[in-house]
């Protein structure tokens, strides 16, 4: 079993407002298409979700939602279904049968992390030939009220739950680079340094938070740019992409 996180930031335009970017989705469920075999797919909330949440005053841990606060995070999460909306109708329009699951209908979290959240409807999916398409989103939070949930954090839970993952990646819209502006390979504890804590109006916390949610599985995965056509059609394919984050390889 694959999984395989898509960044809003390739198919949205992440700096501007519920942008999408209609001629990337159309070429990234092209490429799903040609490999949809045993597939878990998660895409980020890009502009659909980002600059709301930005916006409501919700990026930060609070307690004791408002009742404006809950009705702020409704319109989240009802913007980012749009964008799922769009991604699914992309891969059915290529004939792949694909099935959405909304986080915010059944995650609950604590402090941020992930409390409860059942995944067998999501191996059911894979079983029944269906492609599972979750995506970043807004969810109930014991201490919070409410928070966040980065489709980081949804592939680094799912991925230590299946022990049938074999495959494990994150296309991202830039690759992860050295201190010299350079492609890192594999990555080492000693590369951290050299992260991004988060981009402009990202609010799950950039490409170190990415890179942490992978160490946190265990098991090897890769991060790519997947701005250029052809990468994630390689990956699904087997084939080396990107940075590795391999745990053994230190």
């Amino acid at each position: 079993m694959k999984l395989l996180k898509i960044g809003g930031s390739i198919i949205t335009d992440k700096d501007g407002y519920r942008t999408p970017d209609k001629k990337a989705i159309d070429r990234i469920t092209g490429e799903i298409s040609e490999r949809p075999e045993k597939l878990i797919l998660v895409h980020g909330a890009g502009s659909y979700g980002h600059p709301l949440v930005r916006g409501f005053g919700l990026d930060n841990a609070k307690k004791n939602y408002t009742n404006k606060d809950y009705i702020s995070m409704e319109r989240v999460i009802s913007s980012v279904k749009n964008l799922n909306k769009l991604f699914i109708s992309s891969l059915i329009e290529k004939g792949v049968p694909a099935h959405s699951i909304h986080p915010s209908s059944s995650v609950l979290c604590r402090k941020g992390r992930i409390q409860s959240f059942p995944i067998s409807p999501v191996k059911q999916s894979v079983e029944n030939g269906v492609i599972p398409v979750l995506h970043g989103d807004m969810v109930i939070d014991s201490e919070y009220g409410g928070s966040v949930l980065s489709g980081d954090k949804i592939i680094s839970y799912i991925a230590k739950k299946t022990r049938e993952t074999e495959r494990i990646g994150m296309a991202t819209n830039s690759p992860v680079l050295n201190n010299d502006g350079d492609k890192i390979g594999v990555f080492q504890n000693k590369h951290i340094k050299f992260l991004s804590e988060s981009e402009t109006t990202d609010v799950t916390g950039g490409m170190k938070n990415k890179v942490n949610e992978l160490l946190e599985i265990k098991k090897p995965a890769f991060i790519f740019d997947a701005t250029k056509p052809g990468k994630i059609k390689k990956f699904l394919d087997g084939g080396t992409v990107g940075t590795e984050i391999n745990p053994k390889k230190k």
